[in-house]
């Protein structure tokens, strides 16, 4: 059996969540955790590339939110399990207007950029 854990927006492989399951299964099934800290397109061909060569019927995602709706769509592909924790059920974000993905060239590094504009949305 193979737990693969993938998580949510703006969290990372090593986030709580993370570091309770790598530490429950690890040491007595295949784990591993991608980093989806990309967009969308690059994330669907790090989780296949992370799944190629794990039998779909030895194969266990726990998805987290974003990693949810991930998990959700590897699963159906694969056709393997999946245990969903607070799944994110639509691959939009509320204000994505607002929400940008940055690379930082000179770090390698992709970051999310929010834009907060309190009076775009009046209160109820």
């Amino acid at each position: 059996m193979h737990v693969m854990y993938l998580h949510g927006f703006r969290s990372s492989p090593d986030s709580k969540k993370g570091r309770i399951l790598r530490q429950a299964f690890s040491s007595r099934l295949g784990f591993s955790a991608p980093d989806l800290n990309v967009g969308p397109q690059e994330a669907q061909q790090i989780m296949l590339e992370a799944a190629r060569g794990i039998d779909p019927n030895e194969l266990c995602l726990v998805g987290s939110s974003l990693g949810g709706f991930y998990a959700t769509w590897l699963a159906e592909t694969l056709g393997c399990r999946a245990v969903l924790l607070n799944p994110a059920t639509q691959h939009t974000i509320p204000q994505a207007d607002y929400c940008y993905l940055l690379y930082l060239y000179l770090i390698n590094l992709y970051t999310y950029l929010y834009i907060d504009i309190p009076d775009l949305y009046p209160a109820n």
